[in-house]
């Protein structure tokens, strides 16, 4: 499990940012519990924080529901068509 460090000088509080880094965390199942719990409290103080979570988990939601996330991938020729267009305009910078 990769480690986060929050660098708030409290033990308890988070500031936002922090926060809302850890909400997207959350949605991967990848915190502690000390960080789920601090997060928790995080979100009962602050109800911007706590809107963003609400407004965050409803559009993964819905764009599950439309099949953008997990039903799609590229294919092999998308991928090089893709890459060929990147090192073109790339190429066109350093000109």
């Amino acid at each position: 499990m990769e480690r986060h460090r929050i660098t708030t000088k409290s033990h308890w509080n988070l500031n936002c940012k922090e926060a809302t880094f850890l909400t997207e965390l959350s949605k991967e199942g990848k915190l502690s519990m000390s960080l789920r719990i601090r997060l928790w409290y995080h979100l009962r103080i602050c109800p911007p924080c706590k809107r963003f979570k609400k407004q965050t988990l409803l559009l993964a939601k819905k764009l599950k529901d439309l099949g953008t996330i997990s039903n799609y991938s590229l294919g092999n020729s998308e991928k090089k068509q893709l890459q060929e267009q990147i090192e073109q305009i790339l190429a066109n910078k350093n000109k």
